[in-house]
């Protein structure tokens, strides 16, 4: 994300609408990912972001609230009873084990890697990234035939059946109808609390 985010200076503070200046977004995704047991700071690059967004009022603000995001997205999501890495299924230890070697399998073009599951899909992600800027560095085209493969393998790792229900829900409600439920029906109000 830093790669993706990283503008000059002024860029970086300036917010968007009600959406957080990109400085701030990427701080906050430090937070969580240390919050997750992730390299959290040590991703930003050493750049001196905290410093920055001191020097500006509303993104200073805007940071101040961080702490609550990540107690919120940490602990258990109101109304559903599970927390958002039981809803993610997030395992630090897939990302280190199969993206670099997925990574090559997908540059070389000699096995489409993947296994159908739910970690599939976002570990060929992860994977997809990395070998994007692996050939970046090398200098290496074939940036369209990367992507048809990788589009390919995340097809063919599809989870071949359906999330279950919510855990201790007796009324069978299913995970994404009860989140798009409760999505649907807040006003901003909510969703800024």
């Amino acid at each position: 994300m830093v790669e993706l985010e990283l503008q000059s200076r002024d860029a970086m503070l300036k917010r968007r609408g009600q959406y957080p200046a990109p400085a701030v977004r990427l701080l906050l995704l430090a937070r969580l990912a240390a919050a997750l047991g992730l390299a959290g700071t040590s991703s930003l690059g050493g750049l001196e972001l905290e410093q920055w967004v001191a020097t500006d009022a509303e993104s200073a603000h805007d940071l101040e609230l961080a702490p609550a995001v990540v107690d919120v997205a940490m602990g258990e999501l109101p109304e559903l009873g599970v927390t958002l890495a039981w809803l993610l299924d997030f395992e630090q230890t897939d990302f280190v084990r199969a993206v670099p070697d997925w990574a090559s399998d997908l540059r070389e073009a000699a096995y489409l890697p993947g296994e159908p599951g739910l970690r599939s899909p976002r570990l060929l992600a992860g994977a997809a990234v990395a070998a994007w800027c692996a050939d970046v560095e090398a200098g290496a085209d074939g940036h369209g035939e990367l992507a048809a493969r990788t589009i390919e393998a995340i097809v063919r790792s599809r989870d071949p059946g359906r999330r279950g229900g919510l855990p201790g829900r007796e009324d069978g409600a299913e995970i994404g109808v009860e989140l798009g439920r409760l999505l649907t029906k807040a006003g901003p109000e909510a969703l800024e609390a």
